[in-house]
């Protein structure tokens, strides 16, 4: 009888000790800024730390050795799936097209339309 006990009190102990689950995190789209003009595309859950990172020379490859200014724009998606696919969508704009979504502001609605993609 005390076998059984211990084995319920074990089990116990592993359920109340297992990790909780995570939320699933939402991805943002972000542009930012570098020194010589340029854009940079990218996708994050969290904008400000990787801009951080991105200065701090960790990150991207094609941003190490270049300064950055700001972010221009970034909006939450949802999803990674979503965020990725935004993401391949907008490096594929001119530049000139890039500047125009800057000043836009559209909404998350508006910039799937924009970039023909169906919401999630």
């Amino acid at each position: 009888m005390q076998a059984t006990s211990v084995k319920a009190k074990k089990v116990v102990e592993e359920e109340a000790g297992s990790a909780p689950q995570k939320a699933n995190p939402c991805w943002s789209l972000y542009l930012l800024r570098r020194e010589d003009g340029g854009i940079y595309t990218g996708i994050s859950t969290d904008v400000e730390r990787r801009f951080n990172e991105h200065k701090a020379g960790r990150g991207s490859r094609s941003l190490r050795g270049k300064s950055l200014v700001a972010i221009e724009y970034s909006l939450v998606l949802g999803s990674r799936s979503l965020a990725s696919q935004a993401e391949h969508r907008v490096k594929k704009l001119t530049k000139p097209a890039k500047e125009s979504l800057i000043k836009s502001g559209l909404s998350r609605d508006e910039l799937l339309a924009f970039l023909n993609i169906a919401s999630n």
